[in-house]
């Protein structure tokens, strides 16, 4: 019950977490962004989305959407902000800078974004999620590929669809696939401790192969082959993960201390497939 309810929490309020991260990517006032993003899971707005009654602001009819677990939304509004935050920054007195920009800016973004930018951050959210199912139904060996956007720094673009089935399903069809990915190069560095005759290479192959994640860099990149054989070994984990429709009921970064969140009582064949695709994948 208490990892129910840290897992609720988080959810429920990602939009306030991810608010303060972008406001440091986009130079945007910290507690200017808080407050959008408050605005859009505050406990009265949230009571509008339930009631499911048409709601006006100045004559424009509000899309009542939940943004509880999104994450498109709230990084398209203080992108936004930034923008509106410097204009009212530039034109007003400098007397009365710091106490009107932070109100103004409020002013103008809350509405806006319930009103605008809210619906076209869900309908993109949305868009992401589409393509990623079509490429999960064309084959899961897609998984392979996932160390490839880590190299590249562009896996964190597919969190929006991982957090959205959280939110949407209870439960990520990819983090099920991933775990082989993540296995499977680990395993590659394994192998070229298993094999190398050179003492410092051993010594940070051992290492690699315990982190997972790292002998990415450290080892598998580095050496080409072993980084190849990785993708091929994580494509086949994703296969078999996929054919047990694998999945992960908790947001989580794979690995062998995150496993119990691959479990549910009732889907022990799931499970099963997940454990069995990681172990092949590895080996």
């Amino acid at each position: 019950q208490i990892l129910n309810f840290i897992s609720w929490t988080a959810f429920t309020f990602l939009p306030v977490m991810i608010a303060v991260t972008a406001a440091k990517k986009f130079g945007v006032n910290t507690f200017i962004a808080v407050v959008i993003a408050c605005a859009l899971v505050s406990p009265d707005y949230m009571a509008m989305v339930n009631a499911g009654e048409p709601v006006y602001f100045l004559g424009i009819r509000v899309q009542l959407l939940s943004y509880t677990s999104s994450v498109i939304p709230i990084i398209l509004a203080i992108w936004i902000a930034s923008y509106v935050e410097r204009f009212f920054e530039k034109y007003l007195p400098l007397v009365v800078r710091n106490l009107f920009t932070p109100m103004f800016t409020i002013a103008v973004m809350v509405p806006l974004t319930l009103l605008a930018f809210g619906p076209v951050g869900n309908t993109i959210g949305g868009a992401i999620g589409d393509v990623y199912n079509f490429l999960y139904g064309l084959s899961p060996i897609v998984a392979g590929l996932w160390e490839v956007l880590v190299i590249f720094g562009v896996h964190w673009g597919i969190t929006p669809v991982t957090v959205g089935n959280y939110a949407a399903l209870g439960y990520d069809t990819f983090t099920g696939l991933q775990a082989a990915a993540v296995f499977s190069q680990a395993g590659a560095a394994l192998g070229v401790f298993l094999k190398t005759k050179d003492k410092e290479m051993k010594g940070i192959s051992a290492s690699a192969a315990i982190t997972g994640l790292f002998g990415i860099y450290g080892v598998n990149l580095r050496l080409k082959r072993p980084m190849i054989c990785g993708c091929i070994a994580g494509a086949v984990g994703g296969a078999v993960a996929g054919a047990f429709r694998a999945v992960s009921w908790g947001y989580n970064m794979p690995g062998i201390a995150t496993l119990p969140a691959y479990f549910k009582a009732g889907h022990m064949s799931q499970f099963t497939g997940l454990l069995l695709s990681v172990l092949i994948a590895f080996v």
